[in-house]
């Protein structure tokens, strides 16, 4: 039986798997770039997998946080 699960934002660079995530365009200014490119440290597809959905979680709240207009004290 095969198994297949989505990879969502994950490469497969060598034998390591990295996160890889567009930054929104109303983002890249306060974020810096205009894309995240991360290793995931691990070959292993179920490991790269949870790794990933925690740095999405993480990247989405960013990008909220950098969306989020702060405004001068009067």
């Amino acid at each position: 039986m095969v198994i297949t699960m989505e990879l969502k934002n994950v490469i497969k660079r060598g034998e390591t798997y990295h996160f890889r995530m567009p930054v929104p365009k109303s983002c890249i200014r306060k974020i810096g770039k205009s894309e995240i490119l991360q290793s995931l440290k691990t070959s292993d597809p179920a490991e790269a997998a949870v790794a990933a959905k925690k740095l999405r979680a993480a990247w989405t709240t960013q990008f909220k946080s950098a969306r989020t207009r702060v405004l001068p004290i009067p």
